[in-house]
C-alpha cells in the first residue's frame, strides 16, 4: 500500500514539472514573438495638439482645428513609446501667403517637426485648413440680456442690472465689425420673486475666431405680473371754464406698485388741432413704470359736456 501511495505521489510532481517547462517555453515563445514584432515597421494613428504661430496683429477668420490625426509608419517599439507620448506642436504659418487654403498632407514637413526621425507621416487628418488670414482687431460691445417667460406669463421688468454689461471682443476686422452687441444665453425665469437673481452665460462663437474678455455675466432683475389699472381724472375743458371732464387712463402696472400709484401722478393736457375748437388728451406726466397708456376720451370739442 505504502508503494502504490509514493509512485502516485511521484506521478503528479512530475505531470507538474512538465505543465510548468510547457508554460516558460510558452512564455519564451511569445517573448521572442513580441521582440520580432516590435522590431517590424508597423502603422499606427498619433494624436497631436496644434498652436499656430501668425504674424503680429494676424488672426484666423475661422476657427482652427485644435488637434490633428497623423497616420504615421515606424517600429513597433517607436510607435510603443509614441503611446505613452503627449505630443504638441506650433504651425509656423508667419509667412504663410499662398493661398487660402493649407492641404496638411503638401506641407508633412510642418507635422513632422518634433517627431523622432525614425517615425515616418503617411496621413495627416483633417487634410485641410481654413486659413483666411485678416487683421486683429479690439472692440468694446455692450452685453444684451435674453430672458424668456416674461411675455409668455404676462410679466413686466420693473429693473435690470447685469456685470459687466460690456465686453471686448477680439478677432478678425470683418468679423468684429458685425457686432453691435454680445448676447447671452438665454435664461428661463420660472417664477418671480421681489429680485431674481444669477448668472448668465455669454454665447459661445462656434465658427468665427472671436475671444471675449468674459465668460458670463452677473444679474439681477425685479419682475412683477402685470395688472391693468383705470385712474379717472377731472380736467377743466380749455374754452369752457366751467365743463369738468372726466378722463379715464387706462395703461399696464407692475403688480408690486400698484399699491404707490395714484390718479395724481398722471396728469392730462389738451393739444388744439387744426379745426377750431377740438382738443386731443394727451397724457404728459405719468409714473416710469406705467405701460400701454389709454386715454378715453381722446377728443374733446366745444360740445362736450359735464
Amino acid at each position: 500500500m505504502t508503494f502504490a501511495i509514493v509512485t502516485a505521489n511521484a506521478t503528479r510532481h512530475k505531470r507538474g514539472r512538465i505543465v510548468l517547462r510547457y508554460f516558460i517555453c510558452l512564455v519564451i515563445a511569445f517573448i521572442l514573438w513580441l521582440f520580432t514584432s516590435l522590431s517590424d515597421q508597423h502603422e499606427n494613428t498619433i494624436h497631436v495638439d496644434i498652436n499656430y504661430a501668425l504674424a503680429a496683429q494676424k488672426t484666423n477668420v475661422n476657427r482652427l482645428p485644435t488637434y490633428a490625426e497623423l497616420q504615421v509608419s515606424s517600429t513597433g517599439w517607436q510607435l510603443l513609446r509614441e503611446a505613452f507620448n503627449q505630443r504638441s506642436l506650433t504651425l509656423d504659418l508667419a509667412d504663410y501667403t499662398e493661398n487660402k487654403m493649407l492641404l496638411t498632407n503638401q506641407h508633412i514637413h510642418l507635422f513632422s517637426e518634433g517627431l523622432p526621425d525614425d517615425i515616418k507621416v503617411i496621413q495627416i487628418f483633417p487634410d485641410t485648413l481654413d486659413m483666411q488670414i485678416e487683421n486683429k482687431l479690439s472692440k468694446k460691445v455692450p452685453v444684451k440680456m435674453g430672458f424668456r417667460g416674461i411675455v409668455e406669463n404676462d410679466w413686466i421688468v420693473d429693473s435690470m442690472y447685469y456685470y459687466p454689461d460690456s465686453i471686448t471682443i477680439t478677432g478678425p476686422e470683418s468679423v468684429v465689425n458685425t457686432f453691435r452687441y454680445w448676447p447671452t444665453e438665454v435664461i428661463k425665469l420660472y417664477d418671480i420673486d421681489s429680485i431674481v437673481k444669477g448668472v448668465s452665460i455669454l454665447q459661445f462663437s462656434k465658427e468665427a475666431n472671436i475671444q471675449l474678455s468674459a465668460i458670463a455675466v452677473a444679474y439681477g432683475i425685479r419682475v412683477f405680473r402685470k395688472t391693468t389699472q383705470t385712474y379717472k381724472l377731472n380736467i377743466t375743458h380749455p374754452d369752457q371754464a366751467d365743463n369738468v371732464i372726466t378722463v379715464a387712463i387706462e395703461c399696464m402696472i407692475p403688480s408690486g406698485l400698484v399699491a404707490q400709484t395714484k390718479e395724481t401722478d398722471f396728469q392730462i393736457k389738451a393739444i388744439p388741432l387744426k379745426q377750431r375748437g377740438v382738443y386731443a388728451l394727451k397724457c404728459e406726466q405719468f409714473p416710469e413704470w406705467a405701460q400701454n397708456i389709454n386715454i378715453t376720451p381722446a377728443f374733446i370739442s366745444l360740445t362736450s359736456s359735464k
